[in-house]
């Protein structure tokens, strides 16, 4: 006598195995895995003493900047994400982060204040990311920021960049790149603050 399947059997082995292959692709997905860098402050010779004075550096980004996703710009003017490549946080938040490290690491200011209470400082750095990506077409870093500064009753427009080519095609090379971008913006931006007259 032969056995008969119900079809709540024949359903329930269908869906096993399908969950069974799926698990097999996720388990041998081709997506290599995130990498994330790491970028540390610039170090300036500028400081000549310590200051009384406290500087705010707040940071934003123009949308599709704000990611922790290492970006491409293609020629199409496409912007791609690059699968493996990652900031420890988004872009914006991270640039703050390694700016105001900046402007700790020069010894001169009294106090250097993140964004959210940036209005409390007697120097505001009000930020913008406008641009953070691999160019293709050049196959070059590009990072640049725009924005303010705030010192006592002068607003100073300003706006900094740098384009870093690449030295090869590894993650690492673009780190090396983002590297010497963002010293030499940083060093610009710290230049600039030092030359306002309300800097003691």
């Amino acid at each position: 006598m032969r056995s008969r399947c119900s079809p709540s059997a024949a359903l329930l082995a269908v869906v096993s195995v399908l969950f069974v292959a799926g698990c097999s692709g996720l388990l041998q997905s081709d997506v290599p895995p995130a990498k994330t860098f790491w970028l540390e402050p610039v170090t300036t010779g500028t400081a000549s003493g310590e200051s009384a004075v406290s500087v705010g550096v707040a940071v934003k980004a123009v949308p599709g900047l704000d990611t922790d996703h290492w970006l491409a710009l293609e020629p199409d003017r496409e912007l791609r994400r690059y699968a493996a490549g990652r900031w420890p946080d988004n872009a914006p938040d991270y640039f703050e982060s390694v700016i105001r490290r900046s402007f700790s690491a020069t010894g001169h200011w009294q106090r250097v204040i993140a964004s959210q209470d940036a209005y409390q400082a007697d120097v505001t750095l009000r930020l913008e990311l406008q641009e953070s990506f691999v160019v293709r077409q050049t196959n070059q870093i590009r990072i640049k920021f725009a924005g303010t500064i705030e010192c006592k009753d002068q607003t100073t427009a300003l706006s900094e960049s740098h384009s870093e080519p690449l030295q090869g095609d590894r993650l690492q090379d673009i780190a090396a790149a983002y590297q010497v971008s963002i010293d030499r913006v940083t060093s610009a931006l710290i230049g600039q603050v030092f030359g306002m007259n309300c800097v003691s």
